[in-house]
């Protein structure tokens, strides 16, 4: 488990792994398996938040996106989701595109960063 950055308060995990449920979306190279990223994190003793990223199939876009992300609600508004999609992007070395059929609340996520 490492810091999150935010006031070394949250811990996060990350692991690369199967698709499973979201093989459909993802682009595949015929000389490897494709494997998306999970990213999990907790603040010590509780799951605050986990996120799934990947890059998507060329008839959908084609390019780095959150595949599913989940923040508890007594841990939204403080900058983890931001900060999981940083990480995300650091360790991918590309920028994260918003997902096309994005809920409103991921909306308004991407409206502020982009913002930002």
């Amino acid at each position: 488990m490492r810091f999150l950055n935010l006031k070394n308060r949250y811990k996060y995990n990350s692991k690369w792994t199967y698709p499973g449920r979201f093989s459909e979306w993802l682009s595949h190279d015929e000389d490897s398996d494709q494997k998306i990223l999970e990213i999990c994190v907790t603040d010590g003793t509780d799951h605050v938040a986990k996120a799934y990223f990947g890059y998507l199939t060329e008839s959908r876009g084609g390019r780095l996106c959150c595949l599913e992300i989940f923040v508890e609600a007594e841990f939204r508004r403080k900058g983890i989701a931001t900060k999981i999609y940083d990480l995300a992007e650091s360790l991918y070395y590309d920028k994260c595109e918003p997902y096309p059929g994005n809920s409103s609340d991921a909306k308004m996520f991407w409206e502020k960063r982009k913002r930002n």
